[in-house]
């Protein structure tokens, strides 16, 4: 149990960074009166990027598969939360 502890904070850490960008992208989009672009931006991460890949990184890699997936849909809606506050300045 320690060792799949120590495995998901090694891998899953590095992106918490990407994950509060995309966070502080959905709570700005509260703030501008617009929830359903937050809905639809989280609803996103959830379904649309991390389900599919924990799903095929699970079937190959077991745990760490599973949580390669949640760094990387962390990265890449952290990216594109990113690129939206750019657009929107």
């Amino acid at each position: 149990m320690v060792e799949v502890a120590r495995l998901y904070l090694w891998l899953v850490s590095v992106s918490y960074g990407c994950y509060g960008v995309g966070m502080f992208t959905n709570a700005g989009f509260n703030g501008l009166g617009q929830p359903f672009a937050g809905l639809l931006f989280s609803t996103m991460l959830g379904l649309g990027v991390y389900l599919p890949r924990a799903w095929v990184g699970s079937h190959y890699w077991q745990f760490s598969g599973i949580f390669m997936a949640n760094s990387l849909a962390n990265v890449w809606v952290g990216g594109l939360a990113y690129c939206l506050i750019g657009a929107l300045s």
